[in-house]
């Protein structure tokens, strides 16, 4: 009785660990159940002070025993990839978030869960197809904005940005990008960034900027 106790208390102890965690340990159980069934010797569980029996002689059958029922115990109250997949998709479900018409083979944004990733965006003119690039200035400005379309089209803003990667073809034109850049988020929460010089970038851009965003 006190056999098929442990193993259903244990059972449900473990049942509660993560489904990676849980496969590492019925892995090392019935590692541990095989090593059982091949000792041909007894084991005393004593206690931590004088070395005193507290049960006495446990046999090996009674071992092996609980290890069975503990495994048992456990996998019955296992769920299905499927079931764990039903209960976690919502929370972490990938929604596409789409704007003007891309240049490539990716999406403007993509939101999971509560993060929000914004694809690199170039200074596109949406109405025109055409780049902004009359100054550097004009350029980090439209630059600014599509990234603004994408946060707006999935319900964010500047403030729930967390993250921003920043890349300019000429680290020369790295302050007046910053005085752009610093007048799209709010004064004291800007987000963490990335700023660095590329070779080159897409449609001859002379700056780039994605982010990643939270709420």
């Amino acid at each position: 009785m006190h056999t098929f106790a442990g193993g259903v208390l244990g059972g449900a102890m473990l049942y509660a660990f993560p489904p990676g965690a849980r496969a590492k340990y019925v892995i090392a159980l019935e590692e541990l159940r095989l090593s059982l069934l091949s000792l041909e010797v007894r084991r005393s569980i004593t206690s931590f002070s004088g070395g005193q029996t507290m049960i006495g002689m446990m046999s090996l059958p009674t071992l092996r025993s609980g290890v069975t029922c503990f495994m048992l115990c456990f996998l019955s109250g296992c769920d299905t990839p499927g079931d764990r997949a039903d209960q976690i998709a919502p929370e972490h479900e990938k929604t596409i978030v789409k704007t003007a018409d891309v240049i490539g083979p990716y999406s403007p944004g993509v939101k999971v869960g509560r993060l929000l990733f914004v694809s690199g965006q170039i200074a596109l003119d949406p109405e025109t197809g055409e780049m902004r690039d009359e100054s550097i200035e004009a350029e980090a400005r439209q630059v600014i904005a599509n990234l603004s379309g994408v946060l707006d089209a999935a319900g964010y803003d500047a403030s729930h940005v967390v993250r921003a990667t920043v890349y300019l073809t000429d680290i020369g034109n790295y302050q007046r990008v910053n005085a752009v850049y610093a007048d799209f988020f709010p004064e004291g929460g800007y987000p963490a960034r990335v700023a660095v010089e590329v070779a080159k970038l897409p449609k001859n851009a002379n700056v780039e900027i994605s982010a990643i965003a939270y709420k």
